[in-house]
């Protein structure tokens, strides 16, 4: 028995030493490869490098060249303005002083075409300036220069109808249509808070709708809505004092509308 036992021992260590000199003739193999690979990534990048010295080098030649003929351009450019120049004092030396004098007044009225140019141009951006503050400050106009219908109530920059008679879902759509607005729409859960408690026993319909029955809740007009919403169900969303709940489309509830009106 020892023997067998023996036997099996050496057996299991020659199995396991095996399995270490496989892991690491594979571990020298990786490495072996991953050395091949940087080689060859080194050998690209110097390519890389001397083909980018190469470039360099004909752009700065080609640029040389470009200077060198400016250059003999500009010097004879140069030579041409100094005799214009010379002719030019010449002749002013001989013109009389009345000429000077137009000249004189010459200059002055286009300096003064100059000055009138950027004054007006000046002008122009503080008109514009002051328009695009005027404009901010109309899209900026408090609650309380917000105009509402009559029976309207007006909070958060819009104007709510809360209505007296009950319809359809769809059906009171319509009707806030006919009004210029829409079922109503929040956008803070401050907005929607002011709403329930201003809202008496019984719940309004407003613009909240799951489409063929699936339960994916959006706004009326297809916008998603926000994460603070918690709702489940499918159907229609109608706002009660006790929060929002769901409920038939064709159920004849109460209903309310909201819209952005004018500014004073």
């Amino acid at each position: 028995m020892e023997q067998e036992t023996e036997k099996e021992k050496k057996r299991l260590q020659v199995h396991e030493d095996k399995k270490k000199h496989e892991k690491q003739g594979k571990k020298k193999m990786k490495k072996k490869k991953k050395e091949e690979e940087e080689e060859e990534e080194e050998e690209e990048e110097e390519e890389e490098e001397e083909m980018e010295e190469e470039d360099q080098k004909e752009e700065n030649d080609s640029n040389y060249d470009a200077e060198e003929e400016d250059e003999g351009e500009d010097k004879g450019d140069e030579d041409d303005y100094n005799q214009e120049g010379e002719s030019t004092e010449e002749q002013e030396e001989t013109e009389s002083p009345g000429g000077k004098s137009k000249k004189l007044i010459f200059s002055t009225l286009v300096g003064g075409g100059i000055i009138s140019i950027l004054l007006f141009v000046v002008s122009l951006s503080k008109q514009v300036e002051k328009g695009t503050v005027m404009n901010l400050e109309e899209q900026r106009c408090s609650d309380d220069s917000t105009v509402c219908p009559k029976d309207w109530i007006r909070i958060f920059y819009k104007c709510y109808y809360l209505s007296s008679d009950q319809k359809t879902w769809n059906a009171s759509q319509k009707m806030c249509r006919s009004l210029g607005a829409s079922l109503a729409t929040f956008n803070s859960i401050e907005e929607m808070e002011f709403l329930m408690k201003r809202i008496g026993s019984s719940p309004y319909w407003f613009g909240l709708i799951t489409e063929n029955g699936v339960s994916f809740w959006t706004w009326e007009n297809g916008s998603s809505i926000s994460r603070w919403i918690w709702i489940k169900g499918t159907g229609c969303a109608h706002l009660s004092r006790g929060g929002i709940s769901t409920d038939s489309c064709m159920s004849q509830r109460n209903y309310m509308c909201s819209k952005v009106d004018k500014c004073f």
